[in-house]
């Protein structure tokens, strides 16, 4: 099992659904990264971009399951790094 498998089994107890818990642990990932991964195309440096929709009626879950990924995954690494730095990736 790989770091986002691990998140969604973390995550299941919740009742957003799993593909909902997968996603957020992308952007969660993304954001951590920041630009500190790219491929090295020789003339240039190739950074991931994620631009990750959330789309589904109301009540399945969208928004408590980024919440809490933000709150209880990302908030914990945002204390110990650059805050200001992960603001504006996310913003």
């Amino acid at each position: 099992m790989g770091w986002i498998d691990d998140y969604v089994s973390l995550a299941s107890a919740m009742e957003a659904p799993e593909v909902a818990h997968r996603w957020v642990a992308v952007s969660i990932m993304a954001t951590v990264l920041s630009r500190r991964v790219w491929v090295d195309l020789g003339f240039k440096h190739l950074y991931p971009n994620h631009y990750i929709v959330f789309v589904a009626d109301s009540g399945h879950g969208k928004s408590e399951a980024q919440r809490w990924g933000y709150l209880n995954v990302l908030g914990p690494v945002v204390r110990e790094t650059d805050c200001n730095q992960v603001l504006r990736d996310y913003i």
